[in-house]
């Protein structure tokens, strides 16, 4: 899933205050790659190469378990996200999953009207409760900006016009669609940062 792998890789600059930042690592076989170049080359006896490491990025219930929110905000944000604010935050985020999943397929019908859904939920947001937290809030408002030009660019990029009784034909700007592909990707990653921090304020049953 397009929206499962953005999260796991998201950047979470805004819980950095919170988050220890370690990453684990996958350690390779020794000699592995050493191994196949001799093979190649058609060598024996080759010596074992230098270990390799890949790094595994934390998945976002890791990366909530190694954040500490200062209590008084915890109970700030638990009360945020179960209102109306922390709801919409949730139905943008789908619809940008939406959108993305959607241009992942080529369904560009169906990724025009998330776009369409998006920026009426980004506006309906601006009339909202702040997130409780000023940098947390000021994430947020940059990152529905930059949403709310996504939303726009999407609508932009793909045309769309009855073809007969059943069908409809699109066109797409390519360009401009994958402008708004990079935009929409770039939206999703901040909304996943704010929530690894929302979601390490709410107890996780034991």
């Amino acid at each position: 899933m397009v929206v499962a792998v953005l999260v796991v890789v998201a950047a979470v600059a805004i819980a950095a205050p919170y988050l220890p930042g370690k990453v684990g690592v996958l350690k390779g076989r020794p000699g592995s790659h050493a191994a196949a170049s001799a093979g190649a080359a058609g060598t024996a006896g080759a010596k074992p190469g230098p270990v390799t490491t890949t790094p595994i990025p934390p998945t976002p219930e890791q990366q909530a378990a190694g954040i500490h929110v200062p209590t008084a905000l915890a109970a700030e944000l638990r009360s945020w996200n179960t209102g109306s604010a922390g709801r919409a935050l949730s139905q943008i985020t789908t619809e940008v999953g939406t959108a993305l999943q959607s241009s992942g397929r080529k369904s560009y019908v169906t990724m025009k009207s998330a776009c369409g859904n998006l920026a009426t939920s980004i506006s309906a947001a601006g009339n909202l409760a702040p997130i409780p937290d000023a940098a947390m809030q000021g994430q947020y408002s940059s990152a529905l900006s930059a949403l709310a030009k996504a939303a726009s660019d999407c609508r932009s990029a793909i045309s769309t016009q009855p073809d007969g009784d059943e069908y409809v034909r699109t066109t797409t700007n390519p360009t401009v669609l994958q402008l708004a592909q990079n935009e929409l990707s770039s939206g999703i990653k901040s909304l996943a940062a704010i929530t690894i921090v929302i979601n390490a304020a709410t107890p996780r049953a034991s």
